[in-house]
């Protein structure tokens, strides 16, 4: 077997991860997830021996498996052993093999993914293939071929933002390479996407996204430019029609703001109650708070939607759990920060500190922190390994539009 697969070999595996990932939030082709299970498996019985050597050098993935280690520990007292220890056996696989592939050092290429999101969208929309592909949520935004408007909302803003460092890392070639000339489409299209979803926490999380990341790049100006859109966008509340679509976004048709919302919630804490320090079970839902609108059985199992990741964390695994879920994050956010002050022109720890704290915040929306088998969280510790190796490979030299004649180029820590 060999001891390194080909570089190149990793360029196209990301892409392809992250665009089969995609797909598998579509209802009838879910199971496509599976293929990148049996890839990631495969990958894993080509490369045995180099999980050892990563687990012993790398401190965050040490942190995660202590999370890991903790998920299984739990299913001693889970309401259902077997499922538990199930969910926290992919689990551990799910962080080794992606943050090995991660780990080669590769930038995320999310331009194929955006391209095939994008052209299953835009044939929804023409085609009005599924009949129902304006009734996600509470029937107030567009979902198209996805099993839910937040879905598809949540996917968008898992590739948006490297199209965007894509696009200002090479603004200069705009009139002529066809990759950047893709990307700006793409990006523009993306966007009126998420805003069609109406999915608040969505477009919640991508302007926490902006906001942080031109903070990061240059503050004073920052200000100036939200500033300037603030006034923009409360000028354009005059114009009916846009009043009325904010109104919808907010309220989703309903009398109070939330209101769907706080149900989960309000069941969610109760559950944090009971899970308090250890938890009821990884993977496990609260047996003696049923909610039936917010519930459903599956095989015996009863799963219920808990809103915040937070709050699904106390109640699988408690608070011991919950404080060794983020400490691996707590510590990459630290380092990041560091190299922003060694470092303080380089653009990409700027970025990956606004993309992990925006998906931070996301995820206290739609609890896919929890979800093993969720694409989200699969792509979220693919691209979290990702932001690991800045320091040590080298960021291609380029151009800022934010911040012209700038180097991407790696430095020593």
């Amino acid at each position: 077997m060999p001891k390194n697969l080909p570089l190149s070999l990793y360029k196209f595996l990301l892409p392809a991860i992250i665009t089969l990932f995609s797909l598998s939030l579509i209802p009838k082709i879910a199971f496509i997830k599976y293929l990148v299970y049996l890839i990631l498996a495969i990958y894993a019985l080509l490369n045995p021996n180099s999980f050892l050597h990563e687990i012993k050098s790398s401190i965050f993935l040490k942190l995660l498996l202590i999370y890991s280690t903790w998920c299984l520990i739990s299913s001693a007292w889970s309401n259902n052993s077997i499922i538990s220890l199930e969910r926290g056996v992919l689990q551990l696989f799910l962080f080794l093999t992606l943050y090995r592939i991660a780990s080669k050092g590769n930038s995320i290429n999310a331009i194929p993914s955006a391209f095939v999101i994008i052209l299953i969208s835009i044939f929804s929309l023409i085609s009005n293939i599924p009949s129902d592909s304006w009734s996600g949520g509470n029937a107030k935004g567009f979902m198209g071929f996805f099993s839910h408007q937040n879905s598809l909302g949540a996917i968008i803003i898992f590739l948006l933002p490297f199209l965007l460092l894509f696009i200002g890392q090479n603004y200069k070639k705009l009139n002529s390479s066809i990759p950047v000339i893709v990307a700006s489409v793409s990006s523009f299209i993306l966007f009126i996407l998420l805003v069609m979803t109406s999915s608040r926490a969505s477009i919640l999380s991508f302007f926490v996204f902006i906001i942080l990341f031109i903070s990061l790049i240059d503050f004073k100006k920052s200000i100036r430019v939200f500033g300037t859109v603030f006034l923009i966008i409360m000028a354009l509340q005059n114009i009916t029609i846009i009043s009325d679509f904010t109104h919808t976004l907010i309220f989703k048709g309903r009398d109070k703001f939330g209101e769907s919302r706080f149900t989960v919630y309000s069941a969610s804490i109760q559950s944090a109650k009971n899970g308090g320090l250890i938890g009821i079970g990884f993977g496990m839902s609260d047996k003696t708070n049923l909610h039936p609108e917010i519930s459903i059985i599956k095989n015996n199992v009863i799963c219920r939607e808990k809103g915040s990741t937070i709050l699904a964390l106390i109640e699988e695994v408690g608070v011991i759990g919950l404080i060794l879920f983020y400490l691996p994050f707590v510590w990459l956010i630290w380092k990041i920060i560091i190299q922003i002050k060694l470092n303080p022109t380089q653009i990409e720890p700027k970025f990956y500190l606004a993309l992990i704290i925006s998906l931070i915040i996301h995820q206290q929306f739609e609890a896919w922190g929890t979800g093993i088998g969720s694409p989200f969280f699969a792509l979220f510790i693919l691209y979290s390994s990702t932001a690991l190796p800045l320091k040590k490979k080298g960021i291609k030299t380029g151009h800022s539009f934010l911040i012209p004649n700038i180097s991407y180029g790696s430095t020593s820590p």
